[in-house]
């Protein structure tokens, strides 16, 4: 059958339209692929030193004067009269180590501390070794041992009540310190 002659405009129309539409389609096509990448998540736009701040508080290292400083208290303790690090330790200092190493941290100080048993002579030097002994698990983990200050304090900075077993369980201790960003 035959389109009538009146027929014709409407024909034109739907073609037109046809071809409008698939017009419409392709550069709705053509737009989607040219759109703007994702914006950065915010993790990616986070500048170099606030990284590392926020790794060392995730690890508990809290800002001081002296820099940043992770007191090891009940995470590192030492026997009475002991600087030998327990197998707990030696884990805590790996998990610190490669998160330091990992942020580009390549220095720090490490300080031992003793509870006030016995002269301070003896703690001195014990808290020496527990700096020390600290000190050598961080270079099994990578740290170079010339970047590593060992400093003992004996009991001259305790953090817990020396007339208690409790307290002095937690003068037995080592303290990591960053000074540098």
């Amino acid at each position: 059958m035959k389109p009538h002659h009146h027929d014709k405009p409407a024909l034109i129309q739907r073609r037109q339209f046809s071809s409008l539409c698939c017009a419409l389609i392709t550069l709705t096509a053509l737009g989607a692929c040219s759109s703007a990448p994702p914006a950065p998540s915010a993790a990616e736009t986070i500048d170099p030193q606030t990284k590392k701040k926020i790794a060392l508080r995730d690890l508990g290292f809290e800002p001081t004067e002296n820099g940043w400083e992770l007191n090891l208290s009940g995470r590192i303790t030492f026997s009475v009269n002991d600087a030998t690090l327990s197998a707990e330790g030696i884990e805590t200092v790996s998990r610190v180590a490669k998160t330091l190493l990992g942020i580009g941290i390549l220095r720090i100080t490490v300080d031992g501390h003793t509870d006030n048993q016995g002269s301070a002579a003896l703690n001195q030097d014990l808290s020496e070794r527990r700096a020390e002994a600290t000190a050598q698990a961080f270079v099994a983990q990578g740290f170079k041992a010339g970047d590593i200050t060992r400093r003992g304090f004996g009991f001259s900075r305790p953090v817990g009540d020396n007339n208690s077993e409790a307290g002095r369980q937690l003068n037995r201790r080592v303290t990591i310190i960053v000074s540098s960003l």
